[in-house]
């Protein structure tokens, strides 16, 4: 169990860190709040992390219904693909 739950969190954190990208968002950060201080900055990637968190929380709670308009995870062949979704029907695609 424990080792499922490492190579899980292996996995979920390796993604995370090539889309987000921590470097090139920390040479970002810094380039934009050069005239603030250290506590303004502080304040400033505190609220950044929230936000983050809930975005990342919505996406996580959402992202299956939204994925749903499109694909039927309920299927176990490999066409998986709804023509008859609702996002199909309100396009037009028949």
């Amino acid at each position: 169990m424990l080792s499922s739950f490492l190579s899980t969190f292996l996995y979920v954190f390796t993604s995370l860190v090539t889309v987000v990208n921590p470097i090139g968002a920390a040479m970002f950060f810094l380039t934009i709040t050069s005239g603030a201080t250290r506590a303004q900055r502080m304040t400033l990637s505190n609220k950044v992390c929230i936000y983050f968190l809930i975005m990342a929380l919505v996406t996580l709670c959402a992202g299956s219904f939204v994925l749903s308009f499109f694909w039927d995870f309920s299927r176990s062949s490999s066409s998986r693909w709804r023509p008859d979704s609702f996002f199909c029907r309100m396009v037009g695609f028949e």
